[in-house]
């Protein structure tokens, strides 16, 4: 199911809380470039298996990580169906009132939603990082449920393609090098 909210790999030691944040932070970060967020900024991460989910307002999205197929229903547009993969990652420009439905990781088990300006979410020692064994988990202290509402960041312009690109191109070359 969703894992949930993540931030950078962050720690509390002081107060008994160790290190949190994104399982595949190589594959957090693209998703962030990818919309022009800072590295860091708080995105979803989905284990095994993805969400589905509804966008009230116009938006985009960069989904990386593990393999899977996404299927994106605008208002009053046929329903389209798409593979991901670190050497194919974009970014899709989302109406309001469009249904996303991720799928099943198709190899590995993590996946990543970055939206531009990222989840608009107060932070809790310092980080807006889940870490479920400490209790902090999600925008009501747990893991999503169906029927829960995520804040994205208000007024964030729309990710330049070109870099988007660029970046989606250099990454997908790291991760190759670094799984050699």
């Amino acid at each position: 199911g969703i894992g949930g909210l993540t931030e950078e790999v962050h720690s509390a030691h002081a107060h008994g809380i160790g290190p949190a944040g994104a399982a595949d932070w190589l594959s957090a970060e693209l998703a962030n470039l990818l919309v022009d967020n800072p590295r860091d900024a708080a995105l979803l991460e989905c284990t095994i298996t993805g969400p589905r989910f509804v966008v009230h307002h116009d938006t985009w999205m960069a989904i990386t990580g593990a393999p899977t197929t996404v299927r994106i229903t605008a208002p009053g547009a046929a329903p389209m169906t798409l593979s991901t993969n670190a050497d194919d990652a974009r970014v899709h420009a989302l109406r309001a009132g469009t249904t996303v439905q991720i799928g099943a990781a198709q190899r590995g088990c993590r996946m990543y939603v970055a939206f531009p300006g990222g989840v608009a979410l107060p932070p809790v020692l310092g980080s807006r990082s889940a870490l479920r064994r400490a209790g902090i988990d999600g925008p009501a202290g747990r893991a999503l449920v169906a029927g829960d509402t995520l804040p994205l960041a208000p007024g964030v312009h729309a990710p330049r393609e070109r870099r988007a690109t660029v970046v989606a191109a250099a990454c997908a070359a790291a991760v190759a090098w670094l799984v050699r």
